[in-house]
C-alpha cells in the first residue's frame, strides 16, 4: 500500500494525519500549478487551501486505483477552483485544446516564483523558444520539469505514457539543438 493510499484511508477513518502528509508533500506543487495559471500568490495560496478542503470533503467518493489517479483527481479539483475564481472575478481565459491547458497557459517552470530573476541572457531566449511550442508540448515540459510521472501526465492530457516518453525525448532533443544553434550564433555558449 502506497503512502498516498494510506493517507486516503486515514482521512476516511477520521484520522487527519493523512491530510498532513498530503499537504506537506503536494501543497507546494499545487501552489506552483496555480501560480502558473496567472494567479497572484495570495490567490494561488487560497485556491490551494480550498483544494485541500475539497479533497477532505470528497475523499469518501473518490475511487482509488493508483497514486496517479489520485494526483490527477487532485489537479482536477484545483482546476475547478481556478476556473471558479476566474469566473467570479470575470477574468477571461482562452481554452486552446483541452481543460488542462489552464495548467500551462502562463507557465514559467524555468524559475521558481520565490527565486530572484537570474541575469543570464539565455533565459529570455529559452523562454521565448518554449512559448513558441504547442500548448501540449508546454504542458509536457512543465510537468516533466516537476518530475511528474508519464503515467499521470497521460491521464491528465488523455494520451499514452509511451507516446509521451517518445514525444518528450524528441521535444527535448529538438529544443536543445535549436537552443545550441542560437547560443552559438550569439556567442553565448
Amino acid at each position: 500500500m502506497s503512502r498516498i493510499e494510506q493517507s486516503i484511508n486515514q482521512i476516511r477513518r477520521g484520522d487527519f494525519s493523512g491530510v498532513r502528509y498530503l499537504y506537506d508533500n503536494y501543497s507546494n506543487f499545487l501552489l506552483k500549478m496555480a501560480m502558473s495559471s496567472g494567479l497572484r500568490k495570495e490567490d494561488a495560496e487560497e485556491i490551494t487551501q480550498n483544494t485541500f478542503l475539497k479533497i477532505i470533503k470528497a475523499i469518501h467518493r473518490f475511487e482509488y486505483r493508483n497514486d496517479n489517479s489520485f494526483l490527477s483527481w487532485m489537479i482536477k479539483i484545483q482546476q475547478n477552483h481556478i476556473r471558479e475564481f476566474f469566473r467570479k472575478n470575470k477574468i477571461k481565459i482562452e481554452y486552446i485544446e483541452d481543460e488542462e491547458t489552464l495548467i500551462a497557459e502562463h507557465s514559467d517552470f524555468l524559475q521558481d516564483p520565490e527565486d530572484p530573476i537570474p541575469s543570464d541572457p539565455r533565459l529570455e531566449i529559452i523562454k521565448n523558444e518554449i512559448n513558441q511550442l504547442s500548448k501540449v508540448d508546454q504542458i509536457l515540459l512543465t510537468l516533466r520539469a516537476q518530475e511528474i510521472p508519464y503515467e499521470m501526465i497521460a491521464d491528465i492530457i488523455g494520451s499514452n505514457p509511451n507516446a509521451l516518453k517518445t514525444r518528450y525525448s524528441r521535444l527535448q532533443k529538438r529544443l536543445i539543438k535549436k537552443l545550441k544553434n542560437i547560443f552559438e550564433q550569439m556567442n553565448l555558449l
